[in-house]
């Protein structure tokens, strides 16, 4: 029942209070009417990624006309959920990795795991038509975990993945130590460090004059000649 699915919640987020809060907004966002029945679904099977008995056990809160199936066709990160309106089939955003997760969570001790998980589904959402960005950021997160690469090395690694999208590049600051800060302007991104500030533009095509931004393309890795973009309009563009 509801009760008992509330308490294994609890048993297996126990170091993770903040999931079992953010069920309870979820919770609290249905019972008011400020999302629907697949809304309240959306968010938990993202919550809860990775975590299939969860998202499946979710059922016991839904009316008896919808239902969650989780692992179809043998895709242990899809659902299936089946509706009075027909059966709609999504993907499951990859769950955060618990262990990247306590590293992170010492690197930044500010950082929940509701928030943690949140940032994820940014990216995957932003770039829907690239799932490979996700799986760079995560592999560069694997570098950063184990020391391939340093703090500033990590911060120029992810503001080039993400160039033009500035609110991923300063959303990376729940990662990093209090005393880093990455700030996105028009034309630069500023860092905070321990030794002071550093400065970098982002990504340029050495053909494009200064006056303008190249825009740089994740996917194939390399800047685009195509593009070349006035600051005022870059600014409009991303919303600066």
């Amino acid at each position: 029942d509801a009760l008992s699915y509330l308490d294994q919640i609890r048993v297996q987020f126990a170091d993770h209070p903040d999931v079992y809060n953010g069920y309870l907004d979820i919770m609290k966002d249905f019972k008011s009417g400020a999302i629907d029945i697949p809304g309240a679904i959306e968010r938990v099977s993202t919550l809860f990624a990775g975590n299939p008995n969860l998202i499946q056990g979710f059922n016991t809160i839904l009316p008896p006309d919808y239902k969650i199936q989780c692992g179809i066709n043998g895709d242990p990160n899809a659902i299936r959920v089946m509706t009075p309106m027909g059966t709609i089939r999504s993907s499951l955003m990859p769950s955060l990795d618990l262990g990247l997760w306590r590293w992170a969570r010492a690197n930044s001790p500010s950082l929940m795991y509701v928030d943690a998980l949140s940032y994820l589904d940014q990216i995957r959402v932003q770039f829907a038509d690239h799932p490979d960005v996700y799986n760079r950021f995560l592999d560069i997160m694997k570098d950063f975990k184990s020391g391939a690469i340093d703090i500033p090395g990590a911060i120029e690694r992810v503001s080039t993945l993400f160039a033009g999208n500035l609110n991923l590049i300063q959303g990376f600051n729940q990662y990093l130590p209090p005393d880093y800060k990455i700030k996105c302007g028009p034309d630069a991104i500023r860092v905070t460090t321990p030794m002071g500030t550093m400065g970098q533009g982002p990504p340029r095509n050495p053909n494009v004059p200064r006056s303008g931004i190249a825009v740089f393309d994740p996917v194939s890795d390399s800047l685009s000649a195509s593009v070349n973009l006035d600051v005022d309009e870059w600014m409009n563009k991303y919303g600066v």
